[in-house]
């Protein structure tokens, strides 16, 4: 259920992502007004991060896991898995770069203040017409 704080909508957060890709997911809607389309896009960027979570914990903590596996004709080659998350994270890249979502706050993605002021008013002139959210 979505929720109106000010008259303003907010979407609701998935529940089935990962706790990576809710906090990220909950980051950008409370700073951003995003547009339909936009929101798709977000939603699709958090399920690509939630099975990137979810395949770097297997391998972080599966006993089974070799980053070397037997291939079909006998031969040593890389785990699939490691293909998979490749593949995860350049959607996922592509996802986030089709929001076109500026730079700033890089609070968003990595919890840390950002303090370049030129940066800032770089980014504040590319995106003028943008409609952030408090």
């Amino acid at each position: 259920m979505a929720s109106k704080e000010n008259g303003a909508y907010k979407p609701p957060t998935p529940a089935h992502l990962s706790r990576d890709a809710r906090r990220f997911c909950d980051k950008v809607l409370a700073y951003y007004k995003l547009r339909p389309d936009e929101l798709r896009l977000l939603r699709d960027a958090c399920h690509e991060m939630s099975i990137i979570d979810s395949l770097q914990d297997y391998i972080n903590t599966s006993p089974e896991y070799q980053p070397m596996v037997l291939g079909s004709q006998r031969q040593m080659i890389a785990n699939p898995i490691l293909g998979e998350i490749r593949q995860h994270r350049l959607a996922y890249a592509s996802l986030v770069k089709q929001m076109h979502l500026p730079d700033v706050p890089s609070a968003i993605a990595t919890d840390v203040e950002e303090t370049s002021q030129g940066r800032a008013a770089a980014v504040e002139n590319r995106f003028a017409n943008r409609e952030v959210g408090s």
